[in-house]
């Protein structure tokens, strides 16, 4: 870092010796060897410098003016001579450097330091009255906005051609254990059960945008088209919208010309394995309706553990828990991961230390994912086998026509969600969120 801001320090033999004269230099100027020690900031240390090396010409500057003299004069007893300069505005400013532990008050003790060893010479042309100076702006943008999807990354996909879509679900008997004795004929014949039609809805979601065309002329740093940008920022945004409606606990609704049609999402699914705080209810589980949500309480391992033994007795396999931020860091404090350890087929490292990544339950293994857009309160096991994101229209870019001197464009999906089975997934409900 230090020999980018001070190229000359590129030379390991003038970067020793300058940060030998440079200690020297702040050791006689008041700072303490723990004040320099604790510069680490490169801008510090080259400013720092920048006094050293005025000082050190100012030096130079008076030894070539003064002039021999024939022999010095005995000062008398109350002449005043030649005073050492006062240093009590840089001692005051190394003392609140030393109190505070701040960079700024550091850079403020080495620009008193500098005010007191620095002058500039009248009629200076500097930087500060140039015009027409460059400006210096990165040509990389920086975003740190979350961009993952797991429900949609971790279920399928399917093209449909209705708006309204249908699927059938079906169950075994329960179980027969009536012994039969020999050459019995049958008289009577078992009941025959029809499957299970239940659909959802597509959602319409849109994002828009209108650029000035001239900006699609001019130098713009870290993109080549402003339009092209936008339109992929956008195209993002879709993405995560999709993701908090599909996993939200909305009902799905028909639609009609005055009201938007909705997809029921996952959390109106949910009803035969579920956990819930008290007051709450489950939803019908054919989408149709809310679920009803009841008093938060703290998740537990207890309530996990009762979510996925009632998928395994109704025949799922769920191999997801998808959680919200806050409550995966609860479920790497369960006590049953810090007991386990995930076997790897290969030398690369999966053991789980401090973070629960993979669970280890009773009725099967659980891959643990985070999903920023969904409900926090809402815990969700899943067999992404029994699940799937539907496009009526998948993500797709639509030119609008023009009005004036601006570029217009609408990105919109049509999707909505199919629950294979409801009784293949789980859930626990109601979670306190911080």
């Amino acid at each position: 870092m230090l020999p980018e801001i001070i190229p000359e320090w590129r030379d390991t033999k003038v970067a020793q010796k300058e940060a030998a004269d440079l200690r020297g230099f702040l050791l006689k100027e008041g700072f303490l060897e723990a004040d320099i020690n604790e510069l680490r900031h490169a801008g510090l240390v080259k400013l720092a410098r920048m006094a050293m090396l005025f000082d050190q010409g100012q030096s130079k500057a008076v030894k070539a003016k003064a002039k021999p003299k024939p022999k010095a004069k005995t000062m008398k007893t109350g002449t005043r001579g030649t005073q050492p300069r006062p240093k009590a505005a840089n001692e005051q400013a190394l003392q609140r450097a030393r109190q505070t532990g701040r960079v700024q008050d550091a850079a403020a003790a080495i620009n008193t330091l500098l005010g007191a060893n620095m002058a500039i010479v009248a009629n200076t042309f500097t930087s500060f009255d140039a015009k027409g100076i460059r400006e210096d702006l990165s040509n990389v943008i920086n975003s740190i906005s979350p961009e993952t999807v797991p429900f949609q990354s971790n279920v399928g996909s399917k093209n449909v051609s209705n708006t309204y879509f249908e699927w059938q679900t079906d169950s075994l008997a329960a179980v027969d254990k009536t012994a039969r004795i020999d050459g019995d004929d049958v008289s009577s014949f078992d009941s025959t059960a029809a499957t299970t039609r239940v659909g959802n809805y597509t959602q319409i979601l849109r994002r828009t945008v209108i650029v000035a065309d001239n900006l699609e002329s001019q130098d713009l740093a870290g993109r080549n088209s402003e339009l092209a940008m936008q339109i992929a920022k956008r195209g993002k945004e879709l993405k995560r919208d999709l993701e908090a409606v599909l996993t939200d606990s909305n009902a799905q609704v028909a639609g009609n010309t005055t009201t938007a049609r909705e997809t029921g999402g996952l959390g109106a699914w949910i009803a035969t394995n579920d956990v819930f705080g008290t007051g709450g209810a489950s939803p019908t589980g054919d989408g149709t309706d809310a679920r009803t949500d009841g008093t938060q309480a703290a998740f537990t391992e207890t309530m996990l553990k009762s979510a996925m033994q009632s998928a395994f007795t109704n025949g799922g396999t769920p191999s997801i828990l998808m959680v919200g931020p806050y409550n995966k860091t609860v479920v790497s404090g369960f006590a049953g991961i810090a007991a386990q350890r995930y076997m790897a087929p290969t030398d690369a490292p999966t053991t789980i230390i401090g973070a629960a990544d993979v669970y280890l339950s009773d009725f099967g293994t659980l891959s643990v994912t985070t999903n920023l857009f969904q409900r926090e309160r809402d815990a969700f096991i899943l067999d992404p086998e029994y699940a799937s994101v539907n496009y009526l229209r998948p993500i797709q870019n639509v030119e609008l026509s023009k009005t004036g001197d601006a570029s217009k464009s609408m990105l919109l999906v049509e999707a909505g969600l199919e629950v294979g089975n409801e009784a293949a997934h789980a859930g626990v409900f109601d979670l306190t969120t911080s």
